[in-house]
């Protein structure tokens, strides 16, 4: 009877061994089983990135916004669509050195871009550096620029006024109206203003 005992003790014990082991291979050789955890938001893509940006930017999240472009510039070093973005964040906080780099890569990548280039000169004129070449620069982006064709035109008389050339800038501020959106009251206010500038810049007042 003493004997049956110690056989059952020890089958018992020989199960408990086998539990154990069988716990340890699900622990450590199991593993392979499981579902693959899905990949961390650092794998998003530059689209992904931007797209979140936006969301972030219509919101008026700018901070999130930048750290997004930010981010879609890391998935993908030269992602036009992101180094305007940050360019227009840090023309808007009038950090024209930091717009004006943006703008400048974004250039070297895109030469003719019209949104591009027109953004560049446009700094450009706010920073009051000198204008050499600029000019061209504009009027080479002009061919096919389609909705920014104004844009262009604006900035080219802006060029022109800056230095002193008003028969070029009334010549380019006429393209502009020519060809103005009509359902736009931002560019025909900013338009306004270019004329104005230009009337008071051929027409100084006497001292």
């Amino acid at each position: 009877m003493g004997k049956d005992r110690l056989l059952d003790a020890l089958n018992e014990a020989s199960m408990t061994v086998k539990i154990i082991l069988l716990a340890g291979l699900c622990m450590f050789g199991g593993c392979v089983h499981l579902p693959t955890p899905a990949p961390p938001n650092n794998l998003l893509s530059a689209e992904e990135h931007m797209t979140l940006g936006n969301t972030y930017l219509s919101q008026q999240k700018k901070d999130l916004a930048v750290h997004q472009y930010e981010a879609a510039l890391q998935s993908q070093k030269n992602y036009l669509p992101a180094l305007v973005a940050l360019g227009n964040i840090a023309f808007g906080e009038k950090d024209l050195k930091k717009a004006h780099s943006y703008f400048e890569r974004a250039q070297k990548i895109a030469p003719k871009d019209p949104t591009v280039v027109n953004n560049l000169a446009t700094v450009c004129l706010a920073e009051g550096q000198d204008l050499k070449g600029i000019d061209i620069m504009v009027e080479d982006a002009l061919e096919g620029a389609g909705p920014t064709t104004p844009y262009l035109w604006d900035t080219l008389a802006n060029i022109a006024i800056q230095e002193r050339r008003f028969e070029d800038a009334k010549k380019a501020l006429k393209k502009a109206a020519e060809t103005a959106p009509p359902d736009e009251p931002a560019f025909q206010k900013r338009l306004k203003e270019s004329q104005e500038r230009l009337a008071a810049a051929s027409n100084p007042k006497a001292e």
